[in-house]
C-alpha cells in the first residue's frame, strides 16, 4: 500500500496503472515492478525521468498461492466479487487487499 501511495506521489495523482490519464488493471503490476516516467509511460531504466520501480516482484498472495491483480468494483465488498486472483485494487478508492473468502480481521 504505501508503494502504491509512493507511485501516486511521483504521478500526479494518478494510480498505477494509468497510462497519459487511462488507466487499465493490465498496466498496474507493470507500473509497480517496472519504470515509467511522470504520465505512467513505460520507460527503460536509467532514461533521465524514469521513476520506479517500487517493488522487485510483485508479491504472491499466501491464502490463494496467486500473485495476479483483478480490478475491484466500488460498489461491493471485493472479497465477495468474483475472480480468482491473489490480489484486487479498486482505482476509483485507491484500495487494495488480499483476494480470499478465508475471514480476515480488517
Amino acid at each position: 500500500r504505501s508503494q502504491i501511495e509512493l507511485y501516486k506521489v511521483q504521478h500526479k495523482d494518478d494510480h498505477p496503472g494509468t497510462v497519459s490519464d487511462t488507466w487499465t488493471i493490465a498496466n498496474f503490476v507493470p507500473a509497480l515492478t517496472g519504470t515509467t516516467d511522470m504520465d505512467g509511460v513505460s520507460v527503460a531504466r536509467g532514461t533521465d525521468g524514469a521513476l520506479g520501480p517500487y517493488l522487485q516482484k510483485f508479491p504472491t498472495n499466501g491464502f490463494e498461492a496467486d500473485n495476479t491483480v483483478r480490478n475491484a468494483t466500488a460498489d461491493a465488498d471485493p472479497n465477495t466479487e468474483s475472480g480468482d486472483n491473489g490480489w484486487w485494487f479498486n482505482h476509483t478508492t485507491g484500495n487494495f487487499g488480499v483476494n480470499t473468502t478465508e475471514y480476515i480481521d480488517r
